[in-house]
């Protein structure tokens, strides 16, 4: 209420302060955005190349179905192929055996011009189902063994198939074999397979006798 006697000012200069502040901002948004960007392409890259190793990974499925598909195929075409050599190389086996007997026939036989040409036709037919079998080895040895078709069997069964198709053979190596089939009890197995296996062990060992 008295008169004024004096005005004290007090200032203070924040004007660095000020700056410092406005520099931190433009820091912390530059930064910001420049993290926002970066973590933006990387997200932008791992994508697509989620989406390139996804595209190969279909590519590679597709190619794999259809190579088990096309292997499947050949599969049962080689099974296919193995089943119907041995269904073949069987009744071959009773062929040269069949002209084993005829050769025993035309021996016996006086030589005239029919002999000589039933001799001559017995030839090809051999050289022919030499050729056959010979193919038909290649192909079974090509082909994986096919799958067994199992039943109850007795083995004595297969055994007498397989030496009956082999005995003309035999015979006219002069060889003779003594059978002798005691009961025994049914076995789970392939009788073509059996069979077969009966075949060709006594095919070696006529071979070995003979050799």
């Amino acid at each position: 209420p008295g008169p004024l006697l004096g005005i004290l000012e007090v200032t203070q200069d924040i004007t660095s302060d000020y700056e410092t502040v406005l520099h931190l901002q433009r820091l912390i948004i530059l930064t910001t955005f420049l993290g926002s960007a970066a973590l933006y392409g990387l997200i932008f890259f791992l994508i697509r190349k989620a989406d390139r190793v996804l595209d190969e990974r279909l590519r590679d499925k597709d190619r794999l179905e259809k190579e088990l598909l096309q292997n499947e195929k050949l599969a049962s075409m080689g099974r296919m192929v193995a089943s119907i050599a041995h269904e073949i190389r069987n009744p071959l086996t009773g062929i040269h055996g069949y002209l084993y007997a005829m050769d025993e026939i035309c021996d016996d036989l006086p030589e005239t011009e029919p002999v000589s040409v039933l001799r001559a036709t017995i030839a090809k037919i051999r050289k022919a189902a030499g050729k056959m079998e010979s193919v038909i080895r290649r192909v079974l040895d090509f082909s994986k063994p096919g799958t067994p078709r199992l039943e109850l069997l007795d083995l004595s069964v297969p055994t007498q198939e397989g030496l009956s198709l082999m005995l003309p053979t035999l015979r006219k190596a002069g060889i003779t074999v003594d059978t002798d089939f005691a009961p025994v009890p049914a076995i789970l197995g392939d009788r073509m397979q059996l069979e077969q296996a009966v075949i060709n062990i006594v095919d070696n060992a006529a071979r070995a006798v003979r050799n």
